[in-house]
């Protein structure tokens, strides 16, 4: 019998596309872990380059996402800029159910409010984060805005930043406080925005999955060291 390699067969396809149902998942076994780390390190690989590219001569979006990657990375900025500082909130100190929202406005809140209103986030931001959570969960799809019903103002959801965003939260928040939960959800959203193609995606995007994905992987890392589990 020839032995067929396995491949990390979750980001082969376009996500947004073709849903993937992660409750049918086949076990793979340990050469699923190999396969797993050598696709995130492409994708790391890949987003390394482009902001090497991007900080040679960085924009205003360029210093907001390098913040923020930095800001999961636990990095001292090295790009002076204060960009989250600076902004008004858009949607906070609203909750949900009480106002229409566009996501990437309330998502860059949840941003601002994590870094640099730390003393508040469970009063403005917990409800926030749970409800984005369990709708890409259960939709696998983040919606350029939704009604005060939460419900999609728009049938539109191909807006990548939205889903590096919020992968890059959820990974600020497990590495401040483990939730296997925010692991879970960051990893599919990663899966996602590596099936894109991170070629025609936004400087914010690329620059916020690339410290998603870091920050995943030693994430990953560290629970298979727990466990005694070797790839």
């Amino acid at each position: 019998m020839t032995n067929t390699a396995v491949t990390y067969r979750y980001a082969d396809r376009n996500l947004l596309a073709e849903r993937y149902h992660y409750q049918y998942t086949p076990y793979e076994g340990p050469e699923f872990l190999s396969a797993y780390f050598a696709h995130r390190q492409v994708v790391i690989d890949q987003l390394e380059s482009a902001r090497n590219r991007l900080l040679k001569e960085p924009t205003e979006e360029t210093k907001l996402a390098e913040s923020i990657r930095q800001a999961i990375s636990g990095e001292a900025s090295n790009e002076g800029a204060i960009p989250l500082a600076s902004r008004d909130y858009q949607v906070l100190p609203a909750q949900p159910g009480t106002c229409e929202f566009l996501t990437r406005s309330l998502l860059l809140d949840l941003w601002q409010c994590h870094v640099e209103d730390a003393s508040r986030t469970p009063q403005l931001c917990d409800a926030w984060v749970n409800l984005l959570v369990k709708r890409y969960e259960v939709t696998k799809r983040l919606y350029l805005g939704y009604t005060a019903a939460l419900k999609p103002a728009v049938r539109v959801y191909d807006l990548a930043d939205n889903y590096a965003l919020l992968a890059a939260l959820l990974m600020r928040r497990y590495c401040t406080a483990p939730d296997l939960r925010y692991l879970n959800t960051a990893l599919k959203l990663i899966d996602l925005l590596a099936s894109m193609g991170s070629t025609q995606q936004s400087q914010l995007a690329q620059l916020t999955t690339l410290g998603a994905a870091e920050a995943e992987v030693t994430a990953v890392q560290a629970l298979l060291e727990l466990h005694g589990v070797g790839h």
